[in-house]
């Protein structure tokens, strides 16, 4: 019975929970940072797992001030929400017409709000958000691949001299590839007699830019073929 009772105290002892919020928060921080790392994003295991840990020591930090009566319980946890915006926009990045790391910045959030419950003892809630996290990220990722092809927003310049062409089997061609056209500008170079014809595309993740421009060249025989992010 005394070792049940030593046992029992060691349990509930408060620097035992401590010590069991920061375990769980930081197996959940390795956790979605490796999920973030291994889709290629620059932020990645230590930075998630940093911010997962701190927000909870930050925490336990707000409810051990409460209880001595020397803290507002809710003011550093206001604090550091406010704080983690700034990491999570230094991981929002334009390149071009695409924004990428939106989807990063709102798990930076998601893991300091989950490092935080979890420092106040709310391992329920705090474990159900991490197991959706954990499942629904790599599902819609899925889900996006198959039902929205198009991945990126790009200009497909051409320039070339034939005065006469089928737009129509040009848009075939195009369109054969999966490429969806959002804007057309063309520019008619006389001095040269030359023609730019400038396509705002959607393009898929997966493009053969090598066969696209080989059947582009077959159709108006090029003298410049771009595809770029701006």
């Amino acid at each position: 019975m005394q070792i049940l009772t030593i046992l029992k105290y060691i349990i509930l002892h408060p620097i035992a929970i401590w010590i069991f919020r920061i375990a769980v928060s930081f197996v959940c921080g390795i956790c979605i940072g490796w999920e973030r790392k291994n889709r290629q994003q620059i932020i990645g295991i230590r930075t998630i797992l940093l911010i997962s840990i701190s927000s909870t020591l930050l925490g336990i930090l707000s409810e051990y001030a409460a209880s001595l009566g020397t803290g507002d319980v809710g003011r550093i946890a206001a604090a550091v929400i406010t704080g983690i915006g700034f990491v999570g926009g230094g991981a929002i990045m334009q390149r071009g017409f695409n924004v990428k790391g939106v989807t990063t910045a709102a798990l930076i959030w998601t893991s300091s709000a989950i490092g935080l419950s979890l420092g106040f003892g709310l391992y329920v809630p705090s474990l159900v958000v991490f197991a959706l996290i954990l499942i629904a990220l790599p599902a819609f990722q899925k889900f996006e691949d198959k039902h929205f092809q198009t991945g990126k927003i790009r200009v497909l310049r051409l320039t070339f001299v034939q005065e006469n062409f089928d737009f129509e089997s040009l848009k075939k061609i195009i369109l054969a590839e999966g490429i969806l056209i959002n804007d057309i500008s063309l520019n008619d170079d006389l001095l040269n007699a030359k023609k730019e014809l400038s396509l705002f595309v959607l393009t898929p993740k997966k493009l053969d830019i090598f066969a696209l421009e080989q059947k582009l060249n077959a159709m108006l025989k090029l003298e410049h073929f771009s595809l770029s992010d701006n």
